[in-house]
């Protein structure tokens, strides 16, 4: 690896990069379909579903299921199937998080949480995850902006709330939608591994691409 001077502002996403949620949202979603009659495939939905917002995921279950797919009460059954889940189960953090924390608090880093999540369940997966909230200087999520992930606004709204230069920034990301919208608002991102392979072309683009978030303490050490 090589090393570089670390950022002033270092910004989490939180599915797959803080939290191992990725892998729970599948399951939850193929056992959800199960008992709705619609049936994808792990690959289908890494390829089309993951990091994507609930109109893009609609609008590819209206084509391929028509008939079968009834947007209101297919998104209201899931989203009860899936925060019942939450609710009653603890969510496990992702391997090297509180020994990067540990090393960004050391330095004085600013930490914020930049994610596609409403607050009321970003509050709910960091209860369950037992993660304090108040690590994050910030959090920002979908309130904030019309548009999320891939575009670029949540991460401009970050950095408009910030007032400091794009250089002093530096994001960590797990899905190619969290890289892209970091790369289109001109923000340096950290690509940490989950459960989507990303292009070569996106890996060509980030600072550096880490299999842990403990790597990206060794990175910058």
């Amino acid at each position: 690896m090589n090393f570089m001077k670390l950022p002033k502002v270092v910004l989490f996403d939180l599915d797959g990069t803080i939290l191992d949620t990725e892998n729970l949202y599948l399951n939850l979603m193929l056992q959800y379909n199960h008992h709705k009659n619609i049936f994808i495939s792990k690959k289908f939905y890494i390829e089309n579903f993951l990091g994507k917002s609930k109109d893009v995921i609609s609008s590819i279950m209206e084509k391929v299921y028509n008939n079968q797919y009834n947007k209101d009460d297919y998104w209201k059954g899931l989203l009860e199937y899936r925060n019942n889940y939450i609710f009653n189960h603890k969510i496990s953090v992702k391997e090297g998080f509180y020994e990067l924390i540990e090393y960004l608090q050391s330095e004085k880093s600013y930490i914020g949480l930049v994610t596609s999540n409403s607050l009321e369940l970003v509050q709910l997966l960091l209860k369950q995850a037992g993660i304090d909230i108040n690590i994050f200087n910030s959090i920002i999520c979908r309130e904030d902006v019309k548009y999320l992930k891939p575009h670029p606004d949540l991460y401009e709204y970050a950095i408009s709330q910030l007032g400091v230069e794009k250089n002093d920034v530096v994001t960590i990301e797990d899905s190619s939608v969290g890289i892209q919208a970091a790369l289109k608002a001109n923000i340096n991102v950290i690509h940490v591994n989950d459960i989507e392979k990303i292009s070569k072309h996106l890996e060509k683009q980030c600072v550096v691409c880490v299999k842990s978030l403990y790597d990206i303490m060794l990175f910058y050490r």
